[in-house]
This record gives structure tokens, C-alpha cells and sequence, in this order.
């Protein structure tokens, strides 16, 4: 018989009994994946989904807000602002929400050339990075990093204080 503790949020609760019937000839692995609650939405021009993996969550904010508002707004609702590590999470991400700009929680406001994931606090580089050609310039405080949801573009740095769209996530 063996044990195991489960819940639907995938968090330790009571423990469980599995049984089986004959004994089994092959070998079975279980991979048990610690998940996060995903909402439908977080209130209006909002959406939400799985749309990475099955155990992240991911939602749009489609109201335009300066990236400190979004920040806050992200953090408000339990989760972080946008972090894109992976060329294959960048794409995830386009596929679902298609043609905006979202803010990223990448900037260089702290140092300027020096581009810091905000919600991971994790150095950009070495890592995955998809700068339009000629970005980024590194001028005119232009600061936080926004990326098109449009297959055909790539990162452009531009002012925190613009309005963007922005992607919340949650990762266990």
C-alpha cells in the first residue's frame, strides 16, 4: 500500500491510501507537481490561464497602467509581474494573447545597462534575452523593458511611466 498526501491546490493535507489489486509487474513512477491557483480572471479586462505549463498561472491585465502600477497591481493579486526566461515561455505567452504590448518586470532602473528581472530579482544576463535590433539603447531613461504579443516583434525598452497591458504570474 502506499501513501501519499494531496491536495487539489497540490498542497500537503491528510494522507491518502492507494490500493492496488494484483501487484504491479511494471515500474511506476509518480511525479507529483506542486500547482498554484488559477483564477478565470482578477476582475474586469482581465484573463487568466495555464498557458505555459499546468501547475504556473498567467493573467493579463489588458488596462493600461505605468509599470509601477502594474507591479502593484500583480503583487496585490498574489502573483508577480512577467518574468520571460525562456525563448519557449516567450512564445507560450505571444500564442495566447496576440498583438499587445505588455510590460515585463525587466528594468534597468537600479543601474542603467544593467537589466535586472524586478519579481525574481535575477540578473538578465547570461540568459535568455530578445532585443529588437538596435535595443536596447540605454537612452533617455527609458528604463522598463515591454514586449509585443505580435509574433513578428521583439523587447524594446521604453519609459516606466507609459502606459502598458501587463501579464501577472504565479509559479510554485
Amino acid at each position: 500500500m502506499q501513501r501519499f498526501a494531496h491536495s487539489a491546490r497540490g498542497e500537503s493535507k491528510e494522507p491518502t491510501n492507494i490500493r492496488f489489486k494484483k501487484a504491479s509487474t511494471s515500474n511506476l513512477q509518480l511525479k507529483i507537481q506542486k500547482t498554484v491557483d488559477c483564477p478565470f480572471n482578477l476582475g474586469g479586462e482581465s484573463q487568466c490561464g495555464r498557458v505555459v505549463d499546468e501547475v504556473s498561472c498567467y493573467c493579463a491585465t489588458f488596462t493600461e497602467r505605468n509599470h509601477s502600477s502594474q507591479t502593484t497591481y500583480c503583487n496585490n493579486n498574489n502573483m508577480k509581474l512577467l518574468t520571460l526566461e525562456t525563448y519557449e515561455k516567450e512564445q507560450a505567452i505571444k500564442a495566447a494573447w496576440i498583438g499587445i504590448l505588455f510590460w515585463t518586470s525587466l528594468t534597468d532602473a537600479q543601474q542603467e545597462g544593467q537589466w535586472i528581472w524586478e519579481s525574481t530579482n535575477t540578473n538578465l544576463y547570461p540568459g535568455y534575452a530578445n532585443w529588437a535590433i538596435s535595443e536596447p539603447t540605454n537612452a533617455d531613461n527609458q528604463d522598463c523593458m515591454y514586449f509585443s504579443s505580435s509574433p513578428v516583434r521583439d523587447w524594446d525598452e521604453f519609459y516606466c511611466s507609459a502606459g502598458c497591458a501587463a501579464i501577472c504570474q504565479a509559479i510554485p
